[in-house]
């Protein structure tokens, strides 16, 4: 028992040695990382100030479809994919971006100019019943939905960018032109739902069910949607560069001229049976373990193994 003692001690102090070891450098990574983003903050507003204090670029950035507004989108695009992450901080730093862009005025989260509805920006709307409301051209940016029965509601043009709709009924809901940057749509509903020319940049929709809804010319450039349903949705003419599709559900989904380019594309492991991928740009794309069945593939020739790729243009 002596002898255990003695064995017992050392390895107790090597294992707590060991475990505050492991503590620390975990810390410290969180204040490296924390460190990273604080400084994609500050170099941001930098940026994005030296466009205001610029009254010919200044005016010029604040037309929607100009050059100066699609350089400062690329600046809130690529710092926002920066900042992604579930923590609180960086939630709040995502938050600093778009507050300073609507104090800034600037029209850059949206594609066009909306029409002007109810302002219900950063509003706690979680587990509201909004069953077919009319929303249409709503302020519902940073809004918090977590969970909102908004099924058969109208939401055409709304801006719903950075809002929260984790497990949101959106079953019909007519989302038709919205802007849903960076929305945060994980596991909501939303079966038949018209998002068609919807911005959907960034958003994340891991696990949302779109079981026939309409995504034709939508903006899904970077979205987030690992094991997503798409079952028979149709996705004709949408961007889906950079996305990740990684276990997505494409049965019977129209794929048609959609645009899938992009070097960080995935759709590893996803369900392409009986897809329509007629006229795709697919290069570039990961396909390792996707399963195809009477799947058509971009030269429009039937497969049941898989379509040929071209390699992702440098």
């Amino acid at each position: 028992m002596e002898l255990s003692l003695k064995l017992s001690v050392p390895l107790t102090i090597a294992l707590g040695g060991w475990l505050l070891g492991t503590l620390n450098s975990n810390r410290q990574n969180e204040i490296a990382q924390a460190n990273q983003k604080d400084a994609v903050i500050r170099e941001y507003i930098k940026e994005m100030k030296g466009m205001l204090l610029d009254k010919t670029v200044a005016k010029e950035a604040k037309q929607p479809g100009s050059e100066a507004n699609g350089v400062a989108r690329a600046l809130t695009l690529t710092a926002l994919t920066q900042l992604k992450g579930e923590g609180e901080g960086s939630v709040q730093r995502r938050t600093l971006v778009f507050q300073f862009l609507r104090e800034s005025n600037f029209p850059i989260l949206a594609g066009s100019e909306k029409k002007q509805g109810a302002n219900l920006a950063g509003y706690d709307l979680s587990k509201a019943n909004l069953i077919g409301a009319n929303l249409s051209g709503a302020d519902l940016q940073v809004a918090n939905l977590t969970e909102a029965n908004l099924s058969r509601a109208t939401l055409s043009d709304a801006d719903l960018s950075g809002a929260k709709l984790f497990r949101a009924n959106l079953s019909r809901a007519n989302l038709r032109g919205a802007d849903l940057f960076e929305a945060n749509l994980r596991g909501a509903g939303l079966i038949k739902a018209n998002l068609r020319g919807a911005d959907l940049q960034v958003a994340y929709l891991s696990r949302a069910y779109l079981f026939r809804a309409d995504l034709s010319d939508a903006d899904l450039s970077g979205a987030d949607l690992q094991v997503a349903n798409l079952t028979e949705a149709n996705l004709s003419r949408a961007t889906l560069s950079d996305a990740d599709l990684s276990g997505a559900k494409l049965f019977r989904a129209n794929l048609s001229r959609a645009n899938f380019s992009g070097a960080n594309l995935k759709l590893s492991g996803a369900n392409l049976s009986r897809a329509n991928l007629s006229g795709a740009n697919l290069s570039g794309a990961d396909l390792s373990g996707a399963k195809f069945k009477d799947t058509i593939c971009p030269d429009r020739k039937k497969t049941d193994t898989g379509c040929s790729i071209p390699p992702a243009r440098q």
